[in-house]
């Protein structure tokens, strides 16, 4: 198994901490959830080094330290290559220092979806039409862990999974620095509850 305890089988994702987002509504309602890993993992997604760093001490720590190829969910546009993401720098400091194997470049978003943190559609068959297994000799024959920021549905991941399959990888293992917390939902049921209650 590529990844530690955090995995029991290939069909769970394994989420390494909890994201609560900034707003409840945005630009009006701040959450009191919000902690320092929440803030960590928008820096991360700003690129800062410093977590970047702190993120790989922590990944690293928990991989079995094995031949595998670590791959990355792609960004939303198809226009953003995986050379110089957030995942991308972390995913190849993590196959220098663990001696993996970098597939980087194996996920391609061939066509631009909307952005799932702004309200995009989270279907899975949006995701798999839309990203394609580019150097399929990398991962052929080889257990491979996905890697990716956060986690809501888990439906990018899931289709990832599903790909690297077909192309002939061998387990596949899926893991997001953080799942997004159901916070946003429980104050939106809160505030209909209390409409129509009083």
């Amino acid at each position: 198994m590529a990844f530690n305890s955090d995995l029991t089988n290939t069909s769970s994702i394994a989420c390494l901490f909890t994201y609560h987002p900034y707003w409840l509504e945005f630009r009006s309602v701040k959450n009191p959830k919000f902690d320092e890993i929440s803030s960590d993992i928008l820096d991360f997604k700003k690129k800062n080094i410093d977590i970047i760093n702190k993120f790989h001490k922590i990944v690293s720590a928990k991989l079995n330290r094995n031949n595998f190829v670590i791959c990355i969910a792609p960004s939303h546009d198809s226009k953003n290559t995986n050379l110089n993401t957030p995942l991308s720098i972390l995913a190849k400091k993590l196959c220098k220092s663990n001696g993996l194997i970098d597939g980087t470049e194996c996920l391609i978003r061939t066509n631009t979806i909307e952005k799932l943190a702004t309200g995009g559609c989270r279907n899975i068959n949006l995701h798999l039409n839309s990203i394609k297994v580019k150097h399929p000799e990398i991962i052929k024959n080889k257990e491979v862990l996905i890697l990716d920021d956060i986690k809501t549905t888990g439906n990018t991941l899931k289709a990832c999974q599903i790909l690297l399959l077909e192309a002939g990888a061998t387990p596949v293992w899926m893991c997001a620095l953080a799942e997004t917390a159901q916070d946003k939902q429980l104050y939106e049921a809160q505030k209909l509850f209390l409409q129509f209650n009083n």
